[in-house]
């Protein structure tokens, strides 16, 4: 199976559509993202993906309760957590989701989760720490280090690739 990841989208619509674009090409199973969706019309287009859509929050979100109403529209196929970080269990996996480093590198340590994934500082990075990897997909943003980006990550192999625009 195939997890796409995403974070710190933070509303750059035309960003987002591209990586959409990408992972429908790319078959993935399910898409996460890990927070900083910002606004109510960019959650729509979360909603309105073909491909299933866990998400947490981030510390830039500006009215919660209007993209939690988004996700529970009728048709709506975005699943939002309550907060900046989760225990999400997809396929007979569990993964430890994370808004936040310091939740993520903390989750490894647990022993309980077959990959921890996060976002928030807008860089990517693939560790593997304790046999866990540790992925961070990067920005869909692209305004803190010029690169739009997200992660394909394979639940059978462990394997990442990151695809940037």
């Amino acid at each position: 199976m195939k997890i796409a990841l995403l974070s710190d989208i933070h509303d750059h619509t035309d960003h987002l559509r591209w990586a959409l674009e990408k992972i429908a090409v790319l078959e993935a199973d399910h898409i996460v993202c890990l927070g900083d969706i910002v606004s109510s019309f960019t959650a729509r287009i979360l909603s309105e993906s073909s491909i299933p859509v866990f998400a947490i929050f981030g510390n830039n979100e500006g009215d919660r309760g209007a993209i939690v109403r988004t996700s529970l529209a009728k048709g709506s196929n975005l699943t939002m957590a309550t907060r900046e970080f989760a225990s999400w269990e997809y396929q007979g996996k569990n993964y430890f989701l994370s808004h936040y480093p310091e939740l993520a590198e903390n989750a490894v340590s647990k022993g309980v989760y077959d990959a921890v994934f996060y976002g928030h500082t807008h860089k990517k990075r693939y560790e593997v720490i304790e046999g866990v990897p540790v992925i961070n997909p990067g920005e869909i943003a692209g305004v803190v280090t010029g690169i739009v980006s997200f992660a394909l990550f394979d639940t059978d192999t462990k394997e990442v690739e990151f695809f940037e625009k």
